[in-house]
C-alpha cells in the first residue's frame, strides 16, 4: 500500500540522530517527523543539496519539490491584523483556523470564515513573529515495505533506526577538518598532536546520538554555494559531549579509499560554531633538513635554502592544517595533503636565513651540436650545528651530466649525488660553520644548427 507523506523540511537538527561529516559537507540522518510540517527558509535551503533528499528503508520512492513565495501560516490559532483593500483605514483582527488551506475567521465575528489564498504584504500585519517566506516543500510518496539491503551494511543506522524509515540529505552547514601541531623540543624529536574540528555553520543547535568522520577524496556534483560567513566568523570551542565522559574518536579503518572515524556517543554542536575534539595519535618520525631545489638555468643565482621537516607516520593522516613550533614558538603553518602510512612527506616552511647558496655557471665548450656548461654550487651553513641537506637540480631537454664532484673547502669528499630521472639529486650532512662546493657539467644537445649558447 502506498502512503502519501507531505511535509516541509527544516534544519531542526536538534532532532538529528546521526551525521556523517565530510571535508565540506555533512550527510544528515533523522527520523521522519510525526507532525509532517517543517520548513526551510531561504538560507537553510541554499545549504541543502536538494537532489540528495531521500528516505531510506523504503521502496518505490517518489519526490516532489514545491517552492512557495507566500508566507507559511502553520500555527492554528495565530491572530493577524488584516485589511480587505489598501484604502481601508482600520484593519480587522483575524484568526487562522485551518493551516492546510489557510482558512481564517474574524475574531469579532467568529462564525464568519474566509480563505486567504493570496494577499499583498501591505494588507497584513503581524501581532507576533511573522511566518517565513519564502519556504520550500518536499512531498514524498513511497511504499513502507522495508528495503533490507539499504541498511544491511551500515551498523550505525541499524543500531539507531532499526526498521524505521530514515530521512537523509546532504547539508553544507556541516563539515570537518583535521588540525595538527608539531612541537619540536630537540633537533629531530618532537610531539605530533591531532584534533578534529567539527563545524556547524547552521542557525540551530545540534544534538546527535552518534557521528562519523570521513577522510578521503569524495566528489559531489551540483554542489551548493556556501555563505561567506563560513570562512571566518565562527566561534571556536572545545566540544563537550552531552554526558560528562570525554569525547573519543575511534578509528574504523579504510573503505574503498575512504578512512572512517566514529564518535559512538552523544555530542552537541552550538550554531555558528567550530568545536575541536581529540583525534588520532600516530607515531610520527621527524627529520629536519634544508632543501636546495632549482631548475637548470644558464644564469648565476644566489639565495637561501628552504627549511623543511620530513614526516613519516605509522597511520594514515588525513589532509589538514599543520602548525609547527620550535621549543614552543610558532615557526610556520602549512596545509598538508593525505599522507598514507609509511609514506615520507616533506613540509616546506620557507627560507632559512643561516643556510645559503651561490650558483655559478660558465661555458666549458660550445659547438653547433652541443654546449657544455660547468656548474658550481657553493652551500654555506652558518649555524652552530650540523644540518642535513637535500640537493635537487632539475634538467629538461636532451642533456647529459658528467664530472660530478663535491668538496669541502680544501678537503675532498665522496659524493652522494646521482642522476635520477631528469633530476640530479642527493642527500648529505653539512657541518656547522662550513662550506661545501658541488661541481658538475651539463651537456645540452642542440636541435637546431643556428643555436647560439648564452
Amino acid at each position: 500500500m502506498f502512503r502519501l507523506y507531505t511535509f516541509l523540511l527544516c534544519v531542526l537538527i536538534s532532532q538529528a540522530r546521526f551525521i556523517r561529516f565530510y571535508d565540506d559537507f555533512g550527510e544528515v540522518f533523522r527520523n521522519i517527523p510525526d507532525e509532517n510540517r517543517l520548513t526551510f527558509n531561504s538560507r537553510e535551503w541554499s545549504l541543502i543539496n536538494g537532489d540528495s533528499i531521500s528516505i531510506l528503508n523504503v521502496e518505490n520512492l517518489e519526490r516532489d519539490f514545491v517552492y512557495h513565495t507566500f508566507p507559511n501560516f502553520d500555527v492554528e490559532g495565530t491572530r493577524y491584523l488584516y485589511r480587505r483593500h489598501i484604502k481601508q483605514d482600520e484593519p480587522v483582527e483575524i484568526e487562522l483556523v485551518r493551516a492546510a488551506d489557510r482558512l481564517f475567521r474574524y475574531v469579532s465575528q467568529p462564525t464568519r470564515y474566509f480563505y486567504l489564498p493570496s494577499f499583498d504584504n501591505a494588507l497584513l500585519e503581524y501581532l507576533e513573529h511573522p511566518p517565513r517566506a519564502p519556504f520550500y516543500e518536499v512531498k514524498f510518496t513511497y511504499n513502507q515495505t522495508l528495503n533490507k539491503y539499504e541498511l544491511s551494511h551500515d551498523a550505525n543506522l541499524q543500531l539507531l533506526f532499526k526498521t524505521s524509515p530514515i530521512l537523509t540529505y546532504i547539508d553544507k552547514s556541516f563539515s570537518w577538518a583535521p588540525r595538527y601541531t608539531l612541537d619540536m623540543y630537540s633537533f629531530d624529536n618532537g610531539r605530533f598532536m591531532a584534533w578534529a574540528n567539527l563545524v556547524n555553520n547552521g542557525e540551530k543547535n545540534v544534538r546527535m546520538e552518534r557521528a562519523e568522520l570521513n577522510a578521503g577524496d569524495i566528489k559531489l556534483l551540483n554542489r551548493v554555494s556556501v555563505d561567506s560567513s563560513r570562512s571566518g566568523m565562527m566561534a571556536m570551542a572545545f566540544a563537550s559531549p552531552i554526558k560528562s565522559d570525554p569525547i573519543v574518536v575511534q578509528e574504523s579503518g579504510e573503505l574503498y579509499g575512504t578512512y572512517v572515524y566514529n564518535i559512538n556517543q552523544p555530542i552537541q554542536l552550538e550554531p555558528k560554531c567550530t568545536v575541536s575534539v581529540p583525534f588520532i595519535k600516530p607515531q610520527v618520525q621527524i627529520k629536519r633538513f634544508a632543501l636546495y631545489s632549482t631548475s637548470f638555468t644558464t644564469v648565476n643565482s644566489k639565495d637561501k635554502l628552504c627549511k623543511c621537516y620530513r614526516l613519516k607516520s605509522d597511520k594514515f593522516i588525513p589532509k589538514g592544517v599543520l602548525s609547527i613550533r620550535e621549543q614552543g614558538r610558532i615557526v610556520g603553518e602549512v596545509a598538508v595533503p593525505d599522507i598514507s602510512a609509511g609514506e615520507e612527506y616533506d613540509v616546506e616552511l620557507g627560507k632559512d636565513a643561516d643556510i645559503g647558496f651561490y650558483r655559478q655557471i660558465s661555458i666549458e665548450s660550445a659547438s653547433k651540436e652541443q654546449t657544455v656548461y660547468k656548474v658550481e654550487v657553493t652551500l654555506e651553513n652558518k649555524k652552530s650545528h650540523d644540518i642535513f641537506v637535500k640537493f635537487q637540480e632539475k634538467l629538461f631537454g636532451k642533456y647529459s651530466v658528467d664530472k660530478i664532484s663535491t668538496t669541502l673547502l680544501q678537503q675532498a669528499l665522496n659524493t652522494d649525488l646521482i642522476l635520477k630521472g631528469n633530476e640530479l639529486t642527493g642527500k648529505f650532512l653539512l657541518d656547522q660553520n662550513t662550506k661545501k662546493v658541488i661541481r658538475f657539467e651539463v651537456t645540452i644537445q642542440h636541435e637546431t644548427s643556428g643555436y647560439k649558447p648564452y
